[in-house]
């Protein structure tokens, strides 16, 4: 019995040694397994960096191309917002000159006196009839005092 014994436990033994290299193998099997899996999802996790990487420097030209523009308008609007302030009720005096000649050619073939409404009436169709826009920012009161007391005074009051 005893060498049944000691074979036995010999065959035992051999059991427990073979289960262990079933197991060894299995778990050497599963690491292999693990460590493809991870290669893989290196190489994914890799290229979703690579393509985030281009994809947020693609934003950031985009952002510094849109202050850019920012900056660009920000400083057309201020120097448009400065040309109107200066030169809100100031008209060139050369453009009046060329207005009130234009306006005294017509006037003078039709009137001797013309009043200061004829005055007007004329210098508005002129206006209108270039299309330019500039009589459009010229206010009523400023259009009076040119016509009133700068520039042609009414002739009726001199007499």
């Amino acid at each position: 019995m005893a060498t049944k014994r000691g074979e036995k436990r010999r065959i035992d033994d051999n059991e427990r040694f073979s289960k262990h290299s079933t197991e060894g193998s299995e778990a050497e099997k599963r690491v292999r397994i693990s460590d493809d899996s991870v290669d893989v999802n290196k190489k994914a996790i890799e290229k979703l960096l690579r393509t985030n990487s281009q994809i947020i420097s693609k934003l950031e030209v985009l952002i510094t191309g849109q202050k850019n523009l920012e900056t660009r308008l920000s400083s057309i609007e201020k120097k448009l917002n400065d040309y109107n302030k200066n030169n809100n009720n100031t008209i060139d005096p050369e453009y009046v000159k060329e207005l009130v000649k234009k306006v005294s050619k017509i006037l003078f073939e039709n009137f001797v006196y013309p009043s200061q409404d004829e005055y007007k009436l004329v210098t508005e169709k002129i206006f209108k009839r270039r299309k330019s826009g500039i009589y459009a920012p010229v206010q009523k009161k400023s259009m009076d005092y040119f016509f009133r007391k700068k520039n042609c005074p009414d002739f009726s009051t001199i007499t």
